[in-house]
């Protein structure tokens, strides 16, 4: 991808260590989800390469999270959140995935902060790899998959299993996982199959809503948080069927297996 030499911008992005270095990010990536907290772009970092590595540059594919700036309060108010600065949501987001990454999460590979006297925003890799992927959230929007768009979803088993065992390791941790933390990797040829969609990956990417169980210190605590944890996954799950699946027949099945396996778990 070329670009122009006006499109680029250098930023100094902070890591979750806390040390800070300068970047150099495309400008004109497209917006295509948003949430409560912010909307999500496409954009790409240019990286100096160093002379060991042959010199020069490469460009990276990235997203950004831009954080709504602070007049949003009201609206986070209205849903019972935290009246908080852009700066300040986007920090406790780094904060989460910091934590996340150590308990050995599935993440994305970088997270990084930007903070702007107009707001701020997260950097972090791109998950789609480059369009190889879908990554859906249970509740966001997104711009290239219509509500109601999938057919059936092909390895459900799978995903419940997965999806469960990343809740339990975050318990484990002391962590609360909300249910938006899911991001779902849907293979992006075959999402409109009749066959069905796979999702090829789950992994946590919305850090919002992560946050330390204080009561989760002891086993049974943590082992409490884990139920919990696998709860609300499994309802992000059952929310990702409600949201995209078409058909009523695979719908309802699928909704009956994931009632099925909240109830063992109550």
């Amino acid at each position: 991808m070329n670009e122009n030499p006006e499109s680029w911008k250098s930023v100094r992005l902070k890591k979750p260590s806390g040390h800070e270095r300068d970047v150099e990010l495309s400008e004109k990536g497209e917006k295509f989800s948003s949430g409560t907290y912010g909307e999500v772009a496409n954009i790409r970092a240019r990286v100096k390469l160093s002379e060991r590595r042959g010199g020069g540059h490469v460009e990276v594919p990235f997203v950004s999270k831009e954080y709504f700036k602070p007049e949003y309060d009201s609206e986070f108010e209205k849903l019972g959140l935290t009246k908080e600065t852009a700066e300040e949501r986007a920090g406790k987001a780094l904060d989460a995935y910091k934590r996340c990454k150590k308990a050995g999460l599935p993440v994305p590979g970088t997270l990084r902060m930007e903070s702007r006297e107009d707001g701020a925003r997260l950097v972090m890799s791109d998950l789609s790899e480059e369009g190889k992927y879908l990554v859906l959230s249970c509740n966001n929007s997104h711009k290239a998959v219509p509500d109601k768009s999938i057919s059936a979803i092909s390895n459900l088993d799978d995903v419940i299993a997965n999806i469960t065992q990343i809740a339990t390791l975050a318990g484990q941790n002391a962590l609360f996982l909300n249910q938006d933390a899911y991001l779902f990797m849907v293979n992006t040829d075959d999402y409109e199959s009749a066959k069905g969609a796979t999702i090829e990956k789950v992994a946590v990417g919305d850090f919002d809503l992560v946050f330390v169980d204080e009561e989760a210190n002891d086993p049974a605590g943590r082992e409490e948080r884990s139920r919990k944890n696998a709860l609300l996954a499994l309802s992000a799950l059952h929310n990702f069927v409600v949201k995209f699946v078409s058909s009523p027949e695979p719908a309802n099945t699928y909704d009956a297996k994931l009632k099925q396996v909240r109830d063992s778990m109550r």
